[in-house]
């Protein structure tokens, strides 16, 4: 993403491979408030009873952050998707970790933006199905469309 000129607004820089307690894990940046306190994912927030539906438009801002950098994500998940809510800027979301093209055409994916914003696009609308599988959001709560 460094070679590409990426805006790392609403992704958490990784810095490799580091071994843990826990086994070999990857390194971030830690996404914090101003004070220093780590921001919470939005799994955190839903578990404590914040619905998903109040972050919808800024998950839709997220997605189209995606697509216009063509950044795929390997794994959108509530747990690797971080709310910043001091962040200037409509959206507040961070995603660390998740990120990658795990595709056998990783190659045409990272370089021909068509192929690119159909995988984003599936990738988006999958974790969305599944948010309202789950009860997180009404099932007539809107799929995006792939962007041209």
């Amino acid at each position: 993403m460094k070679k590409r000129n990426i805006s790392w607004e609403h992704i958490a820089k990784c810095y490799g491979w580091a071994e843990t307690n826990l086994g070999a894990g990857l390194v971030f940046d830690l996404v914090t408030r101003r004070d220093g306190t780590p921001c919470k994912s939005l799994d955190a927030l839903i578990s404590e009873g914040t619905p998903l539906s109040v972050f919808l438009d800024e998950l839709d801002q997220l997605y189209s952050y995606l697509l216009k950098f063509n950044i795929l994500p390997a794994d959108l998940r509530l747990d690797n998707i971080l709310f910043n809510p001091e962040m200037n800027s409509s959206c507040r979301l961070v995603i660390v970790d998740g990120l990658g093209n795990r595709n056998f055409f990783a190659w045409a994916t990272n370089r021909i933006n068509s192929f690119g914003r159909v995988r984003i696009s599936k990738k988006y609308n999958r974790f969305l199905f599944k948010a309202r599988r789950d009860g997180l959001l009404p099932s007539d709560s809107l799929v995006s469309e792939t962007l041209s």
